[in-house]
């Protein structure tokens, strides 16, 4: 395995399986303190997406980097 290759598979991972991470994250915890616990603020709602805005966060400079590159 060149560098190269673990280049693309550590841009792969940062880009693609980090953000969906985040979006099951935020699912079962919406499911969990909205379904079950009864949480229906608006601050519990918008606390619950916080993982989901930081992974999108996170992985956005190499969504533009992927779009440049190709």
């Amino acid at each position: 395995m060149t560098i190269k290759d673990m280049k693309k598979i550590l841009l792969n991972y940062v880009a693609y399986d980090i953000p969906v991470i985040g979006l099951i994250v935020s699912l079962l915890a919406i499911f969990f303190f909205v379904f079950i616990k009864g949480g229906n603020l608006l601050s519990v709602r918008l606390y619950l997406f916080l993982p989901l805005i930081v992974s999108d966060a996170i992985a956005m400079p190499f969504w533009i980097f992927n779009l440049i590159k190709n």
